[in-house]
C-alpha cells in the first residue's frame, strides 16, 4: 500500500508540473493556426483583387464602407454586419457600435474604441474582420478577431490583431511604415500596453503566442 501510495504521489506531481504545459502550448498552437489562417486569407483576398485589377487604394472608392463592400466579394465570408448590423440575425456574430465595450487592452483593461464603424463581416469560421478609417486620406485599419467576438477575452494582442493597408497590401500594425495609433512597442510584460501593435510581433517571432500564453497576465 506505502509503494502504491508513493507512485500515486509521483505521479501527480509530475501531472502538476507537465499539464499546466500542456494546455499551454494546445493555447498557443490554437492561437497561433488561427492567426496564421486570417492571414493568409486576407492576403489571398488581396491576391485576387489585384489579378482581377480591382483598386486596392481606399481613398479610391469615395465612401470607407465601400472598399469593405468589395474586399468582402475576396473573401468566404458568412455574412456582411456592414455598419449597423442592430436587425440582422448574426447580430451575436458582429460588433454592434456603442452597444457593447469591445476591445480590451493587454492587462484587460476596457478600451473605448466605438469608432469602428465602416463596415465589418464575419468569415465562414467566425473570424471577425471590422473596419476603420477616420477619412479617405487616413490609414484604413483591419481589425481582425481570430476567434470571433462570442469568445472571450477580445484582448488586442491575444485574440485581436490589427493591419493597416499600406502599399496595396494589408500590413500588420507595428511594421515599418505603418502608423499606431499610439507610439507603442509589443511588451507582453508591459502592465500598461494596449497591444495595436503586436501583430507584427506574432508574424515575426516564432515564439510569440507560446510567450503569450506564460503571460503574467491571466486571461478571464
Amino acid at each position: 500500500m506505502a509503494e502504491v501510495l508513493i507512485t500515486l504521489g509521483i505521479i501527480g506531481v509530475v501531472a502538476a508540473m507537465t499539464i499546466p504545459n500542456l494546455i499551454n502550448n494546445y493555447k498557443a498552437t490554437r492561437l497561433k493556426s488561427q492567426f496564421t489562417k486570417v492571414q493568409s486569407e486576407i492576403a489571398q483576398a488581396v491576391r485576387m483583387m489585384k489579378n482581377d485589377d480591382i483598386s486596392l487604394d481606399p481613398a479610391s472608392y469615395g465612401k470607407n464602407e465601400l472598399f469593405v463592400n468589395t474586399f468582402s466579394k475576396y473573401i468566404k465570408v458568412l455574412h456582411v454586419c456592414g455598419t449597423n448590423v442592430t436587425d440582422t440575425k448574426y447580430k451575436d456574430l458582429c460588433y454592434i457600435k456603442d452597444s457593447i465595450t469591445y476591445l480590451k487592452s493587454r492587462s484587460n483593461t476596457p478600451v473605448n474604441y466605438t469608432f469602428l464603424d465602416d463596415g465589418q463581416f464575419v468569415l465562414m469560421d467566425g473570424t471577425l474582420l471590422i473596419f476603420n478609417q477616420d477619412d479617405t486620406d487616413k490609414p484604413l485599419y483591419l481589425i481582425a478577431d481570430i476567434n470571433g467576438i462570442k469568445t472571450k477575452p477580445n484582448r488586442l494582442g491575444y485574440d485581436v490583431f490589427v493591419f493597416q493597408m499600406l502599399n496595396e497590401e494589408f500590413i500588420p500594425l507595428g511594421a515599418r511604415g505603418t502608423t499606431a495609433p499610439y507610439d507603442q512597442k509589443c511588451n507582453l510584460e508591459a502592465a500598461a500596453i494596449i497591444g495595436f501593435t503586436c501583430a507584427y510581433n506574432a508574424v515575426t517571432d516564432s515564439e510569440y503566442f507560446k510567450k503569450l500564453v506564460r503571460t503574467s497576465f491571466i486571461v478571464k
